[in-house]
């Protein structure tokens, strides 16, 4: 997928890039590097998956970035980012749907990835 898709790698670094700049409570730039990403996917054709994170980060970024406390448009959102099939090779590094809910439940993220996939998952067959 990464490779047939080379623009969706830059969509996917500048996702990455503005979840770490939340974590570390650098909003101001946050909400900057959003407006970078909806105008980067003016230019060039997002994935429906792509264009729903960056619509619910604008929401969030509405919200006063407020995971917690989300609207109704935020919810709706997140329902259509579950709604849509995340790739484990794609270019979104971190799962925006674990993502949200470790914010949601002010878990770390790893926490809510590994709920959804477990390290057994991915253990070789026959080894338990």
């Amino acid at each position: 997928m990464l490779y047939e898709e080379k623009e969706g790698f830059h969509a996917g670094l500048r996702t990455f890039e503005i979840l770490l700049l939340l974590e570390e409570g650098e909003l101001d730039v946050a909400s900057s590097k959003i407006e970078s990403q909806r105008k980067h996917f003016e230019r060039h054709r997002p994935d429906v998956r792509e264009i729903c994170v960056n619509r619910y980060l604008r929401a969030l970024e509405r919200n006063a970035f407020d995971v917690r406390h989300p609207t109704p448009d935020m919810h709706t959102l997140q329902q259509q980012i579950v709604a849509t099939t995340w790739y484990a090779l794609s270019h979104e590094a971190i799962r925006m749907e674990a993502w949200i809910d470790a914010k949601t439940k002010g878990i770390p993220y790893w926490d809510a990835f590994v709920v959804l996939f477990p390290p057994s998952a991915f253990a070789p067959a026959g080894t338990d």
